[in-house]
C-alpha cells in the first residue's frame, strides 16, 4: 500500500537521499551552481564550496554532475566520495583507477603515476577536446599530502587553460586547511560559503518538495500550517538536511494519527522522535521553542472569527495588539450563505448569537492594550542586523526570539533584507526570555528611562570590550515601562558593586549608581 497516496502524494517528499529532482534552488544554491558550471566550462581550475553540516553540499554536488553532463558529452565528471587516504600512493592509485588508466608495472611508483596521469590529461584535453572534472565530496577529510598533490595537478596546464578542473565540497573545517596551505588557496578561482536558509526559503523549500511529490493537478497539498512551519524553522534553524529529516517524521506522524494537516502538536511529537545533531555544541532549547509557539498560537487566536450561516462576525473582545495600531469598533461583514471548509487550527465555530457591539474603548483602555504588548519601536541601522538588535534589546539572541519579533511586525516579509530606517516593534516577551535577575543581589545601573530608544542608544554606544550591559524593563503604575540599563554582573553589596566602577570606561563612571535586584523584578 502506498501510504503517501492518503495525502495525495505519489512518493516520499522528504527523502534524505540527495535526489537532484528534489533539489530546491535557493538564491545562494542557484548562484553557486551557476558559478561552478561556468568555472568548469571556462577551465578555470580549482573551485571550493564549504558549508556547515546539512547545508546541502552533497545534493549540490549531485545536481552539478547532472547539469554539466546533461546533453553534453564534452565534460567528463569523476566523483570521489570519501577522500580519507593514508598515503600519497593510495591517493594516486585511486585517481588512476578513477580515470581508468592501465599500467604495465604491477607496482608503479608515485612518479610513474603522476606522469601517466599527466599524459592522460593532455590526451583528453588537447587531442580529444574533453573537459575532465574531478569532484570531491567530504573535502574536509583530505590529508595534507592530498592537497599538495591536487596543487601539482593544477600545474598541469596549457598557455590558455588548466587540464584538470577540480571542485571540492567540504565542511567548514576545510577553511583551516586552506589557511595552512596558502599556495593551494591562492589557486581557488570560485569560492562559495553555504549558509542556512531563511524562514522564507524554508517555507518555499517545503512547498517545493510537496509540489514535486503530489499527484493531483493544481497546487500541492498544504500539509503544514503556518505555526507548524515556524516551529520547523525554529527547530532546524534553516538547515536543509534537518528540515528534510523533521518533515519526513512529521509526515509519518500525520499518517499514524490519520490527520490531513500538520499542526504544532505533530511537529513536537516528530521532533522528540528525531535525532538531530546540532554542530558547534548547539542543542534544542525546548523551553524557548514552546514559548515561541505559544505566542504564535495566541496571536492566531486573536484574529479568530465566528461563522454563522449568513454572517461572519468579528469577535468583539479586546485583544493585545502586536504593535501600535488604531483600535476601531468591531463590525460585521455580510457574505452569501455558503459552506466553508475550515480546520480547528484556523477558526473556532461559535453557535451563540453575536454579542452586541461593546462601548467604545476609552483612551486609557487603548493605551493599556498597546503598552501591555510592546516595549517600543526602533529603526534599523545601516550595517546592523535584526539579530544584533534583538540581542541588544533582550540581552541575548536566540533563534526563538526572531519569530516572536516577526509576529509583531507583519510588514516584514524577509528579515534577511531589511532596508535602513525600517521601523521594528519589539514585543513584550515572557520573563524567561530576559536575563535572570537575583532579588538578593546588587547591580550597577548606568541609566533609567521611559523610552526604549534611549536605553538602546546607551547599549549601542557602549564599548563591546567593556562588561556587558543589559536592558531590563519594569512596568510602572501607568502601564508604561521603565527601562533600566545595568551591568550584567551582580554583587553581594553596594561596596563591592561600586568598586567595579573602576573597570568601566572613564566617561561612564559618573553615571553609575547601585540598584537592588528586588527593584528590577517588580
Amino acid at each position: 500500500m502506498n501510504y503517501f497516496s492518503l495525502l495525495h502524494l505519489q512518493k516520499e517528499p522528504f527523502s534524505n537521499s540527495p535526489d537532484p529532482e528534489m533539489f530546491f534552488q535557493s538564491a545562494q544554491h542557484q548562484g553557486c551552481l551557476q558559478k561552478l558550471e561556468m568555472a568548469i566550462h571556462l577551465k578555470r581550475g580549482l573551485s571550493v564550496v564549504v558549508g556547515d553540516i546539512g547545508t546541502g553540499k552533497s545534493t549540490l554536488c549531485r545536481q552539478l554532475i547532472r547539469i554539466i553532463t546533461q546533453n553534453n558529452d564534452q565534460i567528463i565528471p569523476y566523483l570521489i566520495l570519501d577522500p580519507e587516504f593514508t598515503t600519497p600512493l593510495e591517493f594516486l592509485l585511486t585517481i588512476s583507477k578513477t580515470f581508468t588508466l592501465d599500467f604495465q608495472e604491477t607496482q608503479p611508483t608515485e612518479w610513474q603515476l603522476k606522469d601517466t596521469i599527466k599524459k592522460h590529461l593532455l590526451t583528453q584535453a588537447i587531442e580529444n577536446q574533453k573537459i575532465l572534472a574531478l569532484i570531491i565530496d567530504e573535502g574536509q577529510k583530505l590529508p595534507g599530502f592530498c592537497v599538495e598533490l591536487l596543487r601539482e595537478f593544477l600545474n598541469f596546464e596549457t598557455n590558455q587553460h588548466k587540464l584538470l578542473q577540480i571542485v571540492i565540497f567540504a565542511q567548514e573545517e576545510f577553511i583551516s586547511i586552506l589557511q595552512q596551505k596558502p599556495n593551494f588557496a591562492d589557486r581557488i578561482t570560485t569560492y562559495q560559503h553555504l549558509k542556512p536558509l531563511s524562514f522564507k526559503e524554508t517555507r518555499a523549500m517545503i512547498d517545493f518538495r510537496l509540489d514535486k511529490a503530489h499527484t493531483d493537478p493544481g497546487p500541492p497539498p498544504r500539509l503544514f500550517s503556518l505555526p507548524a512551519i515556524v516551529a520547523i524553522f525554529c527547530l532546524t534553524r534553516g538547515y536543509p538536511r534537518r528540515i528534510v529529516m523533521l518533515c519526513s517524521k512529521i509526515i509519518i506522524t500525520i499518517l499514524v494519527s490519520r490527520d490531513h494537516r500538520a499542526g504544532l502538536i505533530h511537529v513536537f511529537r516528530a521532533a522528540k522522535e528525531t535525532s538531530m545533531s546540532y554542530p558547534r555544541g548547539r542543542t534544542i532549547n525546548w523551553r524557548q521553542v514552546l514559548t515561541a509557539t505559544g505566542v504564535i498560537t495566541i496571536i492566531a487566536a486573536a484574529v479568530i472569527a465566528t461563522v454563522n450561516r449568513n454572517t461572519v462576525t468579528i469577535i468583539n473582545r479586546p485583544i493585545p495588539l502586536p504593535f501600535h495600531a488604531k483600535i476601531e469598533t468591531p463590525t460585521s461583514i455580510e457574505v452569501p450563505a455558503t459552506t466553508v471548509p475550515v480546520t480547528a487550527e484556523e477558526t473556532v465555530m461559535v453557535k451563540k448569537p453575536a454579542p452586541p457591539p461593546p462601548l467604545p474603548l476609552s483612551p486609557s483602555t487603548k493605551r493599556t492594550n498597546q503598552q501591555a504588548s510592546i516595549l517600543g519601536s526602533l529603526e534599523i541601522e545601516r550595517g546592523v542586523s535584526l539579530s544584533k538588535m534583538i540581542a541588544r534589546v533582550y540581552g541575548r539572541y536566540s533563534p526563538i526570539k526572531l519569530p516572536l519579533v516577526l509576529a509583531a511586525n507583519p510588514q516584514i516579509t524577509d528579515p534577511d533584507q531589511l532596508p535602513a530606517q525600517t521601523e521594528i516593534h519589539f514585543p513584550v516577551l515572557a520573563k524567561s526570555e530576559f536575563p535572570s535577575i537575583r532579588p538578593d543581589q546588587v547591580y550597577l545601573e548606568l541609566s533609567q528611562t521611559t523610552r526604549l530608544s534611549e536605553a538602546y542608544a546607551i547599549v549601542k554606544d557602549y564599548p563591546e570590550t567593556a562588561p556587558q550591559l543589559l536592558i531590563i524593563p519594569t512596568p510602572t503604575t501607568e502601564m508604561t515601562f521603565l527601562f533600566h540599563v545595568i551591568m550584567e554582573e551582580s554583587f553581594n553589596n553596594d561596596q563591592s558593586a561600586l568598586a567595579k566602577t573602576e573597570t568601566l570606561p572613564r566617561q561612564w563612571r559618573s553615571m553609575v549608581k547601585t540598584i537592588s535586584g528586588n527593584k528590577l523584578i517588580r
